[in-house]
């Protein structure tokens, strides 16, 4: 009995070592069915209580592929092993569960952004604070509630609450009127052009203008003094004088104008404008390049808003005249003219200026007089 365990021994360990059995790394032979099968075959066919070398050697197989599974469970689980091809392939998430994000775009990205994206609120209340939407510090456009105001509607007469018009300090924020001409930027000198343009076709406008040439006695191109009395030169020529420009820069000599007793005057047209003092330098602000009635009336309107009669506030003529209170603003917007008996130049014989200005405002009812009159502001001409 010995003997035989001592062969049985033998002969798996010579078997075994001659390489029998498969190693770690190959593969078996793909023509030859697997050991498993013969193992099943040949425990299945011979008595359990022998022991013959085929059991042996499934014991061996058995315990071989013990050792190569654990083998490869742990070198499947090291990391960065790619492990597609023996791992099981996982069915696909259904779309509810695959969180979906907006693409985010760069910041330097301008043409995939969006166009109209409304600021947040904070943005808002900021920009809001830089251009002093203040209850305190309103722009000059807007009234007293934040909103805009439009010149056209102001002219208008636009009820608002309580059925009244523009109050003083709405219109105060449009006309500028403790700023001089100079000091104003382009756009303001812009809207204000327009609204004397505006302002000329309205009766009580007209009145007051229509007055205050009367009472200065001038006409398109009368020279302060008149014609008479002057020598035949300056006759002659103040006859050639056209619209073209100031009767000064058409080279009207000072000889031919009059001398008062605060020095020499160069009054001239409509309105008895001077040039050194304030055509010279308002026509260039406002772009007039002519001389012709309209132009005149538009200098004459920016007279009134920068002037101030005595004890009363600057500009409040065009405040009260746009507001149509036509008494108030002849007694408050005349201060230019010495013919006016408001201004703080007038001479000894003054004007009846207010009594000119309401027979004026009589005649506009009349629709054919009318639009004889508001015509010359259309074609710029009052001669």
């Amino acid at each position: 009995m010995k003997n035989k365990t001592i062969t049985v021994a033998l002969t798996a360990s010579l078997l075994l070592s001659s390489g029998f059995t498969q190693a770690l790394h190959a593969e078996p032979a793909s023509n030859n069915p697997p050991l498993s099968e013969n193992c099943k075959k040949t425990w299945a066919t011979a008595d359990s209580l022998t022991i013959t070398v085929p059991k042996i050697l499934c014991r061996e197989e058995d315990a071989y592929d013990d050792a190569i599974n654990g083998f490869l469970k742990r070198t499947n689980s090291f990391p960065g092993k790619d492990s597609s091809a023996s791992a099981q392939p996982k069915a696909p998430e259904s779309p509810k569960s695959v969180p979906t994000k907006a693409p985010k775009f760069p910041a330097t990205s301008k043409l995939e952004r969006p166009r109209s994206v409304k600021p947040r609120k904070h943005v808002k209340a900021q920009r809001g604070k830089l251009h002093g939407r203040g209850k305190s510090n309103l722009p000059a456009r807007h009234d007293a509630h934040g909103k805009k105001i439009h010149i056209r509607k102001a002219l208008d007469g636009t009820r608002k609450n309580h059925g009244s018009i523009l109050s003083a300090s709405e219109i105060r924020r449009l006309i500028h009127p403790g700023t001089p001409a100079r000091d104003l930027s382009p756009t303001q000198i812009r809207e204000l052009r327009q609204l004397f343009e505006s302002l000329l076709t309205e009766p009580q406008t007209v009145a007051l203008l229509k007055a205050i040439q009367r009472a200065e006695g001038g006409e398109l191109l009368m020279i302060v003094g008149g014609i008479r009395g002057k020598s035949p030169d300056c006759q002659r020529r103040i006859r050639r004088l056209g619209t073209s420009a100031h009767p000064k820069e058409q080279g009207l000599p000072n000889r031919c104008f009059l001398r008062t007793s605060h020095g020499l005057s160069t009054a001239a047209g409509l309105y008895q404008i001077v040039y050194y003092g304030n055509w010279r330098a308002l026509h260039k602000l406002y772009g007039l390049k002519d001389f012709t009635g309209k132009s005149q009336a538009i200098i004459a309107l920016e007279l009134i808003r920068s002037s101030k009669v005595r004890g009363g506030r600057v500009g409040e003529g065009l405040v009260a005249l746009m507001q149509k209170n036509l008494e108030k603003a002849v007694r408050t917007g005349t201060d230019p003219w010495a013919s006016s008996p408001y201004s703080r130049w007038r001479g000894q014989s003054s004007a009846p200026l207010l009594q000119y200005a309401r027979q004026e405002l009589r005649k506009l009812r009349n629709v054919q007089y009318a639009k004889q009159e508001f015509g010359k502001f259309k074609r710029g001409n009052n001669s």
